[in-house]
């Protein structure tokens, strides 16, 4: 179908959708300067487009605003300058398709024409809606937010919303979110019970005002944020200009296992040693230590400790005693001596140290983990810190998040976006931008993992997911997943995890145990498996009740539930 229309010199066709090539920018209508999205006329030829609504406008209109004559649209204002300042919104530097009064010079720009409405029946409320006009400051009862704008106002009980709030689509599709959003005129009730916060400016969403949002993945926008992003906008692109600047920082997160985030870390703070000495006499032991740079020479069916981490030596290279037992990942025995940190006090200086005895555990004030391997101690204050935490950049980047994230002390009760675990203390990564937080226990977190309750990799992943079902469950404490943090899944069996229960932030390391093992004790004849569950549990060897969020082992065969205290003690 071809259309003859005024404003373009060649015959214009009707398309259902208008074809854009790739990397190309939206197409936008020539009349009224907005993005096409349905069916529109076009020129190919010309790259000209139009809405079919702006297309087929009549040629003249009579506007409330200038009853005395008829308005005729033009193409473009009639000026020498080509543009106008609109005489119902006050818009100035208008191009395009315009209503004229050429006997009064009155000028309404096409978008107040296609919006406005006399009287507006909207889903919303109860009562007709008369417009008005004239612009006013006021407090809106859609977005709860103070603006200059025409409005609608409700005559019966006052009910007052701006214009642009008043005309916002039901549906729309953000760049934040995967999914679209539907506009709720308040937020829904089974949300209630939990504070809600908007995904994009993260203050709190108001449970009596307008809102869009994507119910399966709990996700919520205020109104204003997800029409108005001029901001974010304007900050990314200082952050990204800043960045360009600034030397590349470590990305988050590593990619496996075997890939020990020591090696980077030391790496980054060029303290480690690329030479491989064969044998090396470490403070920790006394025994020199061999190093073991070839995987066959280990017997990879045997699971060894590194004593300084606490964690599985995976790979080689790495240094060990076998008339011992015992052995370091070559990192942990590179890492200084001696080191000063940003987060602590300028004069104070850590020396490193070593846990002798098994029981003599210590608590590491960034992460809070209790710990029984090496420790950095500020002798000046009884101040202690592990290995990793001790070598921790102040930048970093990390994959679950589009800015850059900073280090920082804990200074009142923080919620990890990763987790949705509160933070009380320590340090824990922000992003200034968003106000998205990091916790020293998810930043460790490996992107791909290995785990006895799975026969596959998992892989870590981060919201939105784009495919997920209303509601599904952690196959460790068959408790709900929430959609908005963080999740291993296993993409073979469609299995999910909570980070925390494949990895507990809390004692484990201290006890010697690798939770993604089963572990054998002595007085047990079957093996039993670290589970981490929100809900306590009763041990059944010393009858004491566990407190939420801690670990237990399990039997699967008989049921048993054993705290890691029994475990260790009598084993």
């Amino acid at each position: 179908m071809a259309l003859n229309h005024f404003s373009h010199g060649h015959p214009l066709m009707l398309v259902n959708q208008v074809q854009k090539e790739e990397g190309e920018k939206d197409v936008v209508c020539y009349g009224c300067q907005k993005p096409i999205s349905s069916s529109a006329y076009s020129c190919n030829d010309c790259k000209y487009f139009l809405h079919k609504k702006c297309a087929e406008l009549p040629k003249e209109i009579t506007h409330l605003k200038h009853l005395q004559h008829p308005l005729t649209l033009l193409s473009y204002p009639p000026y020498q300058s080509s543009s106008c300042q609109c005489d119902v919104c006050h818009i100035s530097g208008w191009k395009w398709f315009t209503y004229h009064c050429s006997t009064c010079e009155f000028d309404v720009h096409i978008q107040c024409v296609l919006e406005d409405h006399v009287v507006l029946k909207h889903e919303s409320h109860p009562h007709p809606l008369t417009v008005v006009h004239k612009k006013a400051l006021f407090n809106c009862d859609a977005c709860f937010t103070e603006d200059e704008d025409m409005s609608y106002f409700c005559n019966t009980c006052e009910f007052w919303i701006h214009r642009s709030c008043a005309l916002l689509p039901s549906t729309i599709q953000h760049n934040s979110h995967d999914h679209p959003l539907l506009l709720n005129y308040f937020l829904p009730y089974i949300h209630r019970g939990s504070t809600c916060s908007c995904g994009i400016c993260k203050q709190k969403v108001h449970p009596n005002f307008w809102v869009y949002d994507c119910d399966k993945c709990r996700y919520f926008v205020h109104v204003k944020c997800a029409t108005s992003e001029t901001m974010i906008r304007d900050a990314t692109s200082e952050t990204s200009a800043k960045d360009e600047l600034e030397p590349s920082v470590i990305k988050f997160p590593i990619v496996d296992e075997s890939e020990n985030l020591l090696d980077e870390l030391l790496k980054e703070a060029n303290l480690g040693d690329t030479n491989r000495a064969a044998m090396l006499t470490h403070f920790s032991h006394d025994h020199p230590l061999i190093l073991f740079d070839n995987d066959d020479e280990r017997n990879n069916d045997e699971i060894i400790i590194c004593k300084g981490c606490l964690l599985p030596v995976i790979s080689t290279p790495f240094y060990g005693c076998d008339q011992c037992s015992f052995f370091l990942h070559k990192s942990c025995a590179e890492v200084p001596r001696e080191l000063r940190h940003p987060c602590h006090q300028k004069d104070h200086q850590f020396n490193l140290k070593m846990s002798f005895i098994s029981h003599d555990k210590f608590p590491c004030y960034f992460c809070n983990i209790f710990h029984n391997g090496f420790r950095y101690k500020c002798d000046s204050c009884d101040f202690t810190l592990g290995v990793v935490c001790a070598l921790l950049p102040v930048k970093i980047r990390h994959e679950a998040h589009d800015h850059p994230l900073r280090i920082q002390g804990v200074e009142k009760v923080t919620v990890c976006n990763g987790c949705k675990f509160r933070v009380r203390a320590g340090l824990i990564y922000r992003c200034h931008i968003c106000d998205y937080y990091v916790d020293i226990h998810c930043l460790k977190l490996a992107q791909k993992v290995k785990h006895a309750w799975d026969r596959h990799l998992l892989t870590l992943r981060y919201p939105p997911y784009s495919d997920h079902p209303d509601e599904f469950y952690c196959e460790l404490c068959d408790e709900e997943v929430h959609p908005k943090f963080w999740l291993y899944n296993c993409r073979h069996c469609d299995q999910p995890f909570h980070t925390k229960c494949l990895f507990p932030n809390i004692q484990y390391r201290a006890y010697g145990i690798n939770v993604r093992d089963t572990i054998e004790v002595g007085f047990h004849p079957h093996k039993l498996t670290p589970v981490f569950r929100r809900a306590g549990f009763k041990c059944k060897r010393c009858d004491r009740i566990i407190p939420n969020a801690d670990m237990f082992l399990k039997c699967e065969t008989c049921r048993l539930q054993l705290c890691l205290f029994c475990a260790w003690s009598n084993s």
